[in-house]
Protein backbone atom coordinates (compact mmCIF):
# COMPACT_ATOMS: atom_id res chain seq x y z
CA UNK A 1 0.00 0.00 0.00
CA UNK A 2 1.77 3.08 -0.88
CA UNK A 3 1.26 6.96 0.73
CA UNK A 4 -1.66 7.69 -1.34
CA UNK A 5 -3.64 4.83 -0.78
CA UNK A 6 -3.11 5.13 3.09
CA UNK A 7 -4.43 8.54 3.08
CA UNK A 8 -7.50 7.36 1.43
CA UNK A 9 -8.19 4.67 3.48
CA UNK A 10 -7.50 7.14 6.83
CA UNK A 11 -10.24 9.99 4.90
CA UNK A 12 -12.62 7.06 4.18
CA UNK A 13 -12.31 6.22 7.56
CA UNK A 14 -12.35 9.38 8.96
CA UNK A 15 -15.32 9.94 7.19
CA UNK A 16 -17.25 6.75 8.29
CA UNK A 17 -16.54 7.32 11.76
CA UNK A 18 -17.04 11.32 11.68
CA UNK A 19 -20.03 12.20 14.25
CA UNK A 20 -20.12 8.60 15.87
CA UNK A 21 -21.12 8.79 19.52
CA UNK A 22 -18.74 7.51 21.73
CA UNK A 23 -19.20 4.70 24.98
CA UNK A 24 -18.74 6.34 27.80
CA UNK A 25 -18.84 3.03 29.47
CA UNK A 26 -15.91 1.81 26.93
CA UNK A 27 -13.61 4.21 27.71
CA UNK A 28 -14.28 3.44 31.35
CA UNK A 29 -12.83 -0.36 30.68
CA UNK A 30 -10.40 0.69 28.51
CA UNK A 31 -8.56 3.65 31.25
CA UNK A 32 -9.51 0.56 33.71
CA UNK A 33 -7.82 -2.05 31.49
CA UNK A 34 -4.34 0.09 31.88
CA UNK A 35 -4.77 0.90 35.11
CA UNK A 36 -4.65 -2.98 35.86
CA UNK A 37 -8.34 -2.83 37.24
CA UNK A 38 -11.16 -4.65 36.40
CA UNK A 39 -14.99 -3.68 36.01
CA UNK A 40 -17.67 -5.81 36.85
CA UNK A 41 -20.82 -5.32 34.45
CA UNK A 42 -24.41 -5.95 36.16
CA UNK A 43 -26.55 -8.61 34.12
CA UNK A 44 -30.05 -7.86 33.21
CA UNK A 45 -32.63 -10.01 32.28
CA UNK A 46 -35.85 -8.12 30.91
CA UNK A 47 -38.40 -9.11 28.52
CA UNK A 48 -36.98 -6.80 25.73
CA UNK A 49 -34.80 -9.72 25.58
CA UNK A 50 -37.37 -11.96 24.19
CA UNK A 51 -38.14 -9.43 21.71
CA UNK A 52 -34.59 -8.78 20.51
CA UNK A 53 -33.78 -12.57 20.19
CA UNK A 54 -36.89 -12.47 17.94
CA UNK A 55 -35.99 -9.45 15.75
CA UNK A 56 -32.82 -11.30 15.85
CA UNK A 57 -34.31 -14.55 14.25
CA UNK A 58 -36.18 -12.65 11.95
CA UNK A 59 -32.73 -10.60 10.67
CA UNK A 60 -31.42 -14.22 10.53
CA UNK A 61 -34.08 -15.23 8.53
CA UNK A 62 -34.19 -11.99 6.08
CA UNK A 63 -30.42 -11.93 5.37
CA UNK A 64 -30.64 -16.18 4.52
CA UNK A 65 -33.26 -14.70 1.19
CA UNK A 66 -31.66 -11.60 0.38
CA UNK A 67 -29.88 -7.97 1.21
CA UNK A 68 -30.88 -6.24 3.99
CA UNK A 69 -30.58 -1.96 4.25
CA UNK A 70 -31.25 0.36 7.36
CA UNK A 71 -33.51 3.32 6.97
CA UNK A 72 -30.14 5.20 7.55
CA UNK A 73 -28.84 3.79 4.03
CA UNK A 74 -32.15 4.65 2.68
CA UNK A 75 -32.13 7.77 3.94
CA UNK A 76 -27.89 8.30 2.77
CA UNK A 77 -29.21 7.08 -0.75
CA UNK A 78 -32.22 10.06 -0.78
CA UNK A 79 -29.73 12.54 0.11
CA UNK A 80 -27.11 11.82 -2.36
CA UNK A 81 -29.51 11.67 -5.37
CA UNK A 82 -31.07 15.25 -4.32
CA UNK A 83 -28.02 16.11 -4.17
CA UNK A 84 -27.12 14.73 -7.86
CA UNK A 85 -30.66 16.08 -8.93
CA UNK A 86 -30.17 19.60 -8.02
CA UNK A 87 -27.14 20.51 -8.15
CA UNK A 88 -25.17 17.72 -10.69
CA UNK A 89 -23.11 16.45 -7.99
CA UNK A 90 -22.30 12.72 -8.86
CA UNK A 91 -20.82 9.64 -7.03
CA UNK A 92 -17.64 9.80 -8.38
CA UNK A 93 -17.12 13.34 -7.25
CA UNK A 94 -17.99 12.62 -3.71
CA UNK A 95 -14.33 12.15 -3.41
CA UNK A 96 -13.75 15.44 -2.52
CA UNK A 97 -16.66 16.38 -0.15
CA UNK A 98 -16.74 14.32 4.03
CA UNK A 99 -20.88 13.77 4.41
CA UNK A 100 -21.73 13.75 7.77
CA UNK A 101 -25.28 13.03 9.17
CA UNK A 102 -27.30 14.17 12.61
CA UNK A 103 -30.61 12.48 13.68
CA UNK A 104 -33.41 14.86 15.32
CA UNK A 105 -35.32 13.40 18.14
CA UNK A 106 -38.71 13.51 15.60
CA UNK A 107 -36.24 11.16 13.18
CA UNK A 108 -35.48 13.80 10.88
CA UNK A 109 -31.78 13.32 9.23
CA UNK A 110 -29.56 16.17 8.24
CA UNK A 111 -26.65 15.26 5.70
CA UNK A 112 -23.77 18.16 5.24
CA UNK A 113 -21.43 18.04 2.54
CA UNK A 114 -18.29 19.76 2.85
CA UNK A 115 -15.13 20.08 0.78
CA UNK A 116 -12.30 17.64 2.65
CA UNK A 117 -9.91 20.77 1.69
CA UNK A 118 -12.05 23.03 3.63
CA UNK A 119 -12.52 25.34 0.23
CA UNK A 120 -14.70 28.20 0.48
CA UNK A 121 -15.47 28.82 -2.78
CA UNK A 122 -16.92 25.23 -2.40
CA UNK A 123 -19.55 26.54 0.46
CA UNK A 124 -22.05 23.90 2.30
CA UNK A 125 -24.61 21.44 1.21
CA UNK A 126 -27.36 20.32 3.28
CA UNK A 127 -30.01 18.01 2.79
CA UNK A 128 -32.55 17.05 4.99
CA UNK A 129 -34.48 13.61 5.06
CA UNK A 130 -38.08 13.58 6.22
CA UNK A 131 -41.01 10.95 5.52
CA UNK A 132 -39.06 9.91 2.83
CA UNK A 133 -38.25 12.89 0.90
CA UNK A 134 -34.96 14.71 0.91
CA UNK A 135 -34.65 18.90 0.24
CA UNK A 136 -31.22 20.16 -0.88
CA UNK A 137 -29.93 23.41 0.04
CA UNK A 138 -26.14 25.46 -1.26
CA UNK A 139 -24.61 27.73 1.19
CA UNK A 140 -23.80 29.53 -2.15
CA UNK A 141 -27.28 29.25 -3.62
CA UNK A 142 -27.69 32.26 -6.00
CA UNK A 143 -23.89 32.66 -6.50
CA UNK A 144 -22.80 32.85 -10.15
CA UNK A 145 -20.79 29.81 -10.89
CA UNK A 146 -19.37 30.52 -14.34
CA UNK A 147 -16.04 31.18 -15.07
CA UNK A 148 -14.41 28.01 -14.87
CA UNK A 149 -11.86 28.33 -11.36
CA UNK A 150 -12.26 32.16 -11.68
CA UNK A 151 -16.08 31.57 -10.43
CA UNK A 152 -17.35 32.87 -7.10
CA UNK A 153 -18.82 29.99 -6.70
CA UNK A 154 -17.42 26.17 -7.42
CA UNK A 155 -20.51 23.95 -8.59
CA UNK A 156 -20.24 20.61 -10.16
CA UNK A 157 -18.59 22.14 -13.23
CA UNK A 158 -15.27 23.06 -10.67
CA UNK A 159 -15.64 19.89 -9.02
CA UNK A 160 -15.06 18.11 -12.38
CA UNK A 161 -12.07 19.74 -12.90
CA UNK A 162 -10.74 18.93 -10.01
CA UNK A 163 -11.00 15.44 -11.10
CA UNK A 164 -9.30 16.49 -14.34
CA UNK A 165 -6.64 17.57 -12.88
CA UNK A 166 -6.24 17.94 -9.01
CA UNK A 167 -2.81 19.06 -8.76
CA UNK A 168 -3.33 21.81 -11.12
CA UNK A 169 -6.24 23.24 -9.25
CA UNK A 170 -4.45 22.97 -5.66
CA UNK A 171 -1.83 24.59 -7.38
CA UNK A 172 -4.21 27.54 -8.15
CA UNK A 173 -5.67 27.70 -4.99
CA UNK A 174 -2.31 28.02 -3.56
CA UNK A 175 -2.20 31.40 -5.38
CA UNK A 176 -5.76 33.15 -3.81
CA UNK A 177 -5.41 34.39 -0.42
CA UNK A 178 -9.28 33.86 0.48
CA UNK A 179 -9.41 29.95 -0.95
CA UNK A 180 -9.80 28.42 2.17
CA UNK A 181 -12.32 28.45 5.06
CA UNK A 182 -11.37 28.74 8.39
CA UNK A 183 -10.13 25.15 9.22
CA UNK A 184 -11.35 23.83 12.50
CA UNK A 185 -9.55 23.38 15.40
CA UNK A 186 -7.17 20.26 15.31
CA UNK A 187 -8.24 17.23 17.12
CA UNK A 188 -6.26 16.69 20.25
CA UNK A 189 -3.48 14.67 19.82
CA UNK A 190 -4.33 10.74 18.91
CA UNK A 191 -3.70 7.78 21.35
CA UNK A 192 -0.02 6.17 21.06
CA UNK A 193 -0.23 3.11 19.19
CA UNK A 194 -0.13 0.78 22.39
CA UNK A 195 -2.76 2.55 23.86
CA UNK A 196 -4.76 2.40 20.70
CA UNK A 197 -4.12 -1.15 20.18
CA UNK A 198 -5.75 -1.82 23.25
CA UNK A 199 -8.92 0.43 22.65
CA UNK A 200 -9.35 -1.87 19.23
CA UNK A 201 -9.00 -4.72 21.04
CA UNK A 202 -11.40 -3.66 23.62
CA UNK A 203 -14.00 -2.43 20.85
CA UNK A 204 -13.68 -6.08 18.42
CA UNK A 205 -14.06 -7.80 21.91
CA UNK A 206 -17.60 -5.87 22.60
CA UNK A 207 -18.54 -6.22 18.78
CA UNK A 208 -17.82 -10.03 18.39
CA UNK A 209 -19.50 -10.33 21.69
CA UNK A 210 -22.78 -8.31 20.30
CA UNK A 211 -22.79 -9.85 16.95
CA UNK A 212 -25.85 -12.01 16.06
CA UNK A 213 -24.31 -12.81 12.55
CA UNK A 214 -21.03 -14.60 10.74
CA UNK A 215 -18.36 -12.52 10.11
CA UNK A 216 -18.45 -14.38 6.93
CA UNK A 217 -22.18 -13.42 6.73
CA UNK A 218 -20.95 -9.78 6.99
CA UNK A 219 -18.52 -9.47 4.69
CA UNK A 220 -20.72 -11.38 2.36
CA UNK A 221 -23.36 -8.98 2.93
CA UNK A 222 -20.63 -6.37 2.69
CA UNK A 223 -19.67 -7.34 -0.88
CA UNK A 224 -23.55 -8.57 -2.20
CA UNK A 225 -24.53 -4.39 -1.63
CA UNK A 226 -21.33 -3.56 -3.84
CA UNK A 227 -22.61 -5.20 -6.66
CA UNK A 228 -26.08 -4.49 -6.04
CA UNK A 229 -26.00 -0.51 -5.26
CA UNK A 230 -23.57 0.38 -7.91
CA UNK A 231 -24.45 -2.24 -10.74
CA UNK A 232 -21.06 -3.74 -11.46
CA UNK A 233 -21.27 -6.17 -14.18
CA UNK A 234 -20.16 -9.80 -13.93
CA UNK A 235 -16.48 -8.37 -14.90
CA UNK A 236 -16.33 -5.75 -12.73
CA UNK A 237 -18.00 -7.92 -9.84
CA UNK A 238 -14.34 -10.21 -10.52
CA UNK A 239 -12.47 -7.02 -9.65
CA UNK A 240 -13.79 -6.75 -6.48
CA UNK A 241 -11.26 -7.43 -4.04
CA UNK A 242 -10.87 -7.00 -0.02
CA UNK A 243 -8.59 -3.78 0.19
CA UNK A 244 -5.54 -4.99 1.74
CA UNK A 245 -7.52 -6.85 4.64
CA UNK A 246 -8.66 -3.56 5.95
CA UNK A 247 -11.26 -3.83 8.94
CA UNK A 248 -12.76 -2.21 11.58
CA UNK A 249 -15.11 -2.65 14.59
CA UNK A 250 -17.48 0.19 16.38
CA UNK A 251 -19.71 0.62 18.78
CA UNK A 252 -22.51 3.21 17.41
CA UNK A 253 -25.82 4.05 19.38
CA UNK A 254 -25.26 0.68 21.53
CA UNK A 255 -25.27 -1.26 17.96
CA UNK A 256 -22.22 -3.45 16.87
CA UNK A 257 -20.89 -2.15 13.50
CA UNK A 258 -18.42 -3.88 11.13
CA UNK A 259 -16.89 -1.79 8.39
CA UNK A 260 -15.26 -3.37 5.54
CA UNK A 261 -13.15 -1.87 3.00
CA UNK A 262 -12.68 -3.02 -0.93
CA UNK A 263 -11.28 -1.68 -3.67
CA UNK A 264 -11.84 -2.00 -7.76
CA UNK A 265 -8.70 -1.60 -10.15
CA UNK A 266 -9.63 -2.58 -14.08
CA UNK A 267 -6.01 -1.23 -15.27
CA UNK A 268 -3.52 1.59 -15.27
CA UNK A 269 -6.05 4.07 -16.36
CA UNK A 270 -9.13 5.08 -14.27
CA UNK A 271 -12.11 3.25 -15.23
CA UNK A 272 -15.82 3.53 -14.38
CA UNK A 273 -16.61 1.72 -11.40
CA UNK A 274 -12.95 2.45 -9.61
CA UNK A 275 -12.26 3.10 -6.26
CA UNK A 276 -12.59 2.48 -2.37
CA UNK A 277 -15.72 1.19 -1.21
CA UNK A 278 -16.61 0.95 2.64
CA UNK A 279 -19.45 -0.94 3.92
CA UNK A 280 -20.82 -0.63 7.31
CA UNK A 281 -22.61 -3.70 8.63
CA UNK A 282 -24.94 -3.60 11.74
CA UNK A 283 -23.82 -7.27 13.23
CA UNK A 284 -27.31 -7.25 15.42
CA UNK A 285 -29.35 -6.92 12.43
CA UNK A 286 -27.65 -7.86 9.34
CA UNK A 287 -28.40 -4.52 7.58
CA UNK A 288 -25.99 -2.59 5.75
CA UNK A 289 -25.69 0.91 7.37
CA UNK A 290 -24.17 2.77 4.67
CA UNK A 291 -21.62 2.45 1.74
CA UNK A 292 -19.03 4.99 0.99
CA UNK A 293 -17.28 5.49 -2.36
CA UNK A 294 -14.48 6.93 -3.04
CA UNK A 295 -13.09 7.37 -6.65
CA UNK A 296 -10.05 8.34 -5.56
CA UNK A 297 -9.69 10.54 -8.91
CA UNK A 298 -8.68 14.11 -6.75
CA UNK A 299 -6.08 12.03 -4.79
CA UNK A 300 -6.33 14.10 -1.56
CA UNK A 301 -2.98 13.77 -0.93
Amino acid sequence: MNNNDQKRIQKALDHRLSGLKGDPFLAQQVIAAAQGKEIKMKKKISVTLVFALIATLLAATALATGLLFSNRYDAVKLADQALHDKYGITDKMMTVFCRESEQSENGVMTFTYESIEHIARMGVYTVTVKDGKAEAVWSLDGVDTAGGLEAKAWGAEQVEMMLKDYPAVMTYLGNQPDAYAQKPIPAPPPATEEEQAIINAKIKIQVLEAAKITMDEARESARLAIVKEHGLTSLQEECLLPYDGEEYFQMEDGQPMFIKFFTIDQGEAWVEKDGIYVVTVNLTTGEIEEIIYDSTLAGNG
